[in-house]
Parts: C-alpha cells; structure tokens; sequence
C-alpha cells in the first residue's frame, strides 16, 4: 500500500484525499416505518426512532424531514432535533433542500434552519423553491417573496391586480405582473426582463428560460445576464441547475 502510495501523481493523490473527505461531511437523511409501525429517521448513519406511532404522512427534504404525526401535529426533524411545528395538520406542505413550507387554511408558514415563521395568514397562491417563497399576501395586499429569512413585498395590490403565474425555481423566482412585464428575483434584486408577458417560462437554480412574448425567441436569464439562444420557438425546453435543454424547431 505505501509503495502503491509513493507512486501515485500527487495530484490524484491529493484529489482522491478530498474526495473522501467531502464525502465523509455530506449529510444524509432518509425516514422510514419499521415492522412495528415506528417512525425512524436515517441521520448521517445514525438510525433514530422519532414516533412510537404510524405517522400519517412524511416527506424528506436536504436538511430537513418534515410529517404528520399520528395525531395530526406538523413536526420537522432537523439536526438531531424534533420541532412541534403547529397542532393542525396542514392541507399542503413540501420539503426542500433548505426549507420546511406549509399552509394550514390560509395562513403559510416557513421552517428555516431551525427558525419557525409565519409569513401570511390570508394566503393565496404560492410557490415554494430551495431557499425561496413566493406567495400572494390577500390581507396586506401584496405580492412577496421570502429569501433568506426575509420577506420583500414586490408588488402592491391595493388596486385590485391579481397574481397568478409565477414560480420559484430553486433561488430563483420568475413571475409577469398585472402589467403584463415580466421579471425575475435573483440574489435579491428585481430583473425586469420584457415590457410582453412570455409566452412559457421556467424556472430553476440562477437560470430563468423563457420564450419571449413579441419575437418568440428562446431566451435565458442566468446570474444576471439575459442571453437569446434560438432566434426561433423552440418545440419544448426544459431547466436544471445551471442549465437549459430545448428541442430547436429543426
């Protein structure tokens, strides 16, 4: 072994050492039933029976499980740590991979890094990414997103305007105002991006695609910059991290 060792490229070597030392921090969660009906969470290699009773429901995101226990408590499972979140059992709730968000009636809540908040309690639509929320405040009248333990109203709805299309992708949020202008919330600042409403966008981690309402061109938002890919519509297109995969109209 240390002469196999002594013949490696340093350069491997020392790659290889990292490698096994970044695997080594990664956390990983998963959750499961036993053949007794416990709940268990699956911690880093470290097994843990959370409730004695079935759960109703349960789902597990990146640093985070969220579920229903057996008397309809919303609970959150975080670093080693269990959260009573609310005693009412939400009518709709998503792990992401930093977030805990649910909705219980109409009020909307977020669980974020061990902090419980509730960010609207007249709730319309909304839209729940890695690390941001959009929604529709009916009560105060705005339209607002929640981004790193702070919520921004982006726009006003004393008049009356509605909201309606709009999605987050993983840090990004994507949405057309009641003037038909399209924009994008990145790293805190509004992009405004067309005076015409797309005519389909998508949204994901620092990239926003869209096909732009006027030219019909296939465009692309990412970090800042708005880039024209195809002068032409494409057939279909879809987003990931970092990235855009369309079919060209060829």
């Amino acid at each position: 072994m240390c002469t196999l060792l002594k013949m490696m490229n340093p350069l491997l070597l020392l790659c290889s050492v990292f490698f096994i030392s970044s695997s080594a921090l990664a956390q990983y969660l998963g959750a499961f039933h036993d053949y007794k009906n416990y709940f268990h969470v699956f911690d880093d290699g470290t097994d843990k029976a959370l409730e004695y009773l079935p759960v109703q429901s349960y789902k597990v995101g990146g640093n985070c499980i969220a579920y229903i226990d057996n008397t309809s408590s919303v609970k959150a499972y975080y670093k080693g740590n269990t959260y009573t979140l609310n005693e009412a059992s939400p009518g709709e709730y998503t792990a992401t991979n930093n977030l805990l968000v649910y909705k219980i009636a109409s009020s909307l809540s977020v669980f974020d890094d061990g902090t419980f908040s509730t960010l609207s309690t007249a709730t319309g639509d909304y839209s729940a990414g890695d690390s941001i929320v959009a929604f529709v405040d009916q009560k105060n009248k705005y339209f607002s997103v929640y981004y790193r333990g702070n919520v921004q109203n982006l726009e006003d709805l004393l008049t009356g305007n509605s909201f309606s299309t709009f999605t987050c992708g993983e840090n990004t949020l994507a949405y057309i105002n009641y003037q038909d202008q399209f924009n994008v919330f990145f790293h805190n600042r509004i992009h405004k991006l067309d005076n015409v409403k797309p005519l389909q966008f998508k949204a994901d981690k620092n990239i926003v695609a869209y096909v732009d309402g006027y030219n019909q061109y296939l465009k692309v938002f990412y970090k800042g910059e708005d880039i024209v890919l195809e002068n032409t519509r494409p057939k279909k297109f879809k987003t990931g991290d970092d990235m855009v995969a369309y079919i060209d109209n060829t």
